[in-house]
C-alpha cells in the first residue's frame, strides 16, 4: 500500500514545493488508506510479490542490456582512436601503456606540440555563458536562477567555436568538449585549441579526450584530494601527456565512423531507457490497482 500511487500522491500533495520529501508523522496520519480483510491482504501481497518479481526481472535484464551497450560503445571508441579502422595495419609499440600498440605509420605526440592553452578574459557580458556538463558544453540559462550563478560574468574567459574546454579541477565527474558556440566560461576551466598551422580533426580529438575522462587516463595524472572531489590535472602534466596522432585524413574517417556507430548505440540505449521508464510506471499501476481494489485478486 505504501508503494501505491494513491499513497504517494497524498504525501506529495502535502509536502508540495519541498525538494527532498520528508513527511512528518502528522502528515502521514492524515493519509487515507484502504484496509481489506486480513485474508484479502495476504492474497493481494502474494499476487504483488509474484507480479512485481516478474517486472523486476525484466527491468534487471533491460538494465544489463543498457550497461552492455554502454560498455561496447566505450570499447569501440578506445579501439578506434588508438588502433584505427584498418584491422590489417602493422602495429608498433607506442611506448604509452594506455595506448598500447598503434599503427606503425601513426605518430605519438605530446599535447603541447599540437595544442596551446589560452586564457582570454572577455570583460563584457554580451556572450552566452557555457557550462561544462557530462552531456557536453551547454549554454547556461542565467535567467532561470537554476544552479550556481555568478554575480558578474565579466571575468569569464572566452570560448570560441572549435575551442576545447575541460573541467581540469574535477577528474572524477568533470568533462571535456569541443565547443559548437562562441561564449564565455569559468576562468577556472581549461580552454585550449590547436596551435596555428597544426590543426587536426576536432571530432577525433574530442573522442580521444573524452575517452581519457571515461577511462580515468586523466585521473591517473591528477593531484589533490580525490574523496573531496578535488582531483586536478595540472597544466604541465596535461601538456606533456602523449597522444596518438594519425594522419588527418584517418582522423576524419575515424571520427565519422564513431559518429555513426555511437549514434546507433545511443539510440538503442535510449529505447531501452524509455522501456525501463514505462515499465516502472506500469509496476506502480499494478501495485495501485491491487491495493485499491481496482482489480480482483483471487484468494488462495
Amino acid at each position: 500500500m505504501f508503494d501505491s500511487i494513491s499513497f504517494r500522491e497524498q504525501i506529495r500533495s502535502k509536502v508540495y514545493g519541498v525538494k527532498v520529501f520528508h513527511p512528518t508523522q502528522s502528515i502521514i496520519k492524515q493519509v487515507f488508506g484502504i484496509y481489506p480483510s486480513l485474508t484479502e491482504q495476504s492474497a493481494i501481497a502474494a499476487y504483488l510479490d509474484k507480479r512485481t518479481a516478474e517486472i523486476d526481472g525484466i527491468l534487471s535484464n533491460l538494465a544489463r542490456q543498457a550497461e552492455m551497450l554502454d560498455t561496447y560503445k566505450r570499447e569501440l571508441i578506445v579501439e578506434a582512436v588508438t588502433k584505427g579502422l584498418d584491422k590489417s595495419a602493422a602495429l608498433k609499440d607506442s611506448g604509452v601503456d594506455w595506448i598500447g600498440g598503434t599503427p606503425a605509420h601513426w605518430e605519438i605526440t605530446k599535447i603541447k606540440w599540437m595544442f596551446e592553452i589560452v586564457k582570454r578574459i572577455y570583460g563584457k557580458e554580451d556572450r552566452d555563458v557555457l557550462s561544462i556538463t557530462q552531456r557536453g558544453l551547454k549554454v547556461k540559462d542565467i535567467e532561470s536562477n537554476d544552479g550556481q550563478l555568478a554575480e558578474s560574468y565579466t571575468n569569464y574567459q572566452m570560448v570560441n567555436v572549435n575551442d576545447f574546454a575541460m573541467n581540469s579541477m574535477d577528474l572524477l565527474t568533470g568533462w571535456v568538449d569541443c565547443s559548437l558556440f562562441d561564449g564565455v566560461t569559468s576562468p577556472d576551466y581549461r580552454v585550449f585549441r590547436f596551435l596555428p598551422g597544426k590543426e587536426q580533426c576536432h571530432s577525433y580529438y574530442k573522442y580521444l579526450f573524452q575517452m581519457c575522462y571515461k577511462n580515468r587516463i586523466f585521473y591517473r595524472l591528477g593531484q589533490g584530494v580525490s574523496n573531496l572531489g578535488r582531483w586536478r590535472l595540472q597544466a604541465d602534466q596535461f601538456l606533456n601527456m602523449r597522444l596518438p596522432q594519425p594522419p588527418v585524413d584517418e582522423q576524419k574517417k575515424i571520427a565519422a565512423y564513431l559518429d555513426a556507430k555511437t549514434s546507433q548505440v545511443e539510440g538503442l540505449i535510449a529505447d531501452i531507457t524509455e522501456q525501463i521508464v514505462q515499465l516502472k510506471r506500469y509496476r506502480q499501476i499494478v501495485i495501485h490497482d491491487a491495493v485499491t481494489g481496482k482489480i480482483k485478486v483471487k484468494e488462495g
